[in-house]
């Protein structure tokens, strides 16, 4: 298996949409509709469906606000 790493921000909001703390979860795999983290603490894995989350619109709006 591989090292677990620490969530990017994009994985943070799929974390925090299924209402994870991303501090306490870490990324073990990818694709394209699955992120599959582990509980730093604990060692719960959990396997996120991310197929069809539109979370861009959660950057929409940061810079340029007028």
């Amino acid at each position: 298996m591989k090292r677990p790493k620490k969530p990017t921000r994009a994985q943070k909001l799929i974390l925090s949409y299924y209402h994870l703390k991303p501090e306490t979860w870490l990324v073990i795999s990818e694709t394209d509709t699955t992120l599959v983290v582990i509980n730093r603490y604990t060692d719960t894995v959990r396997e996120l469906n991310t197929e069809g989350l539109d979370l861009r619109s959660e950057f929409r709006g940061r810079k340029g606000k007028k």
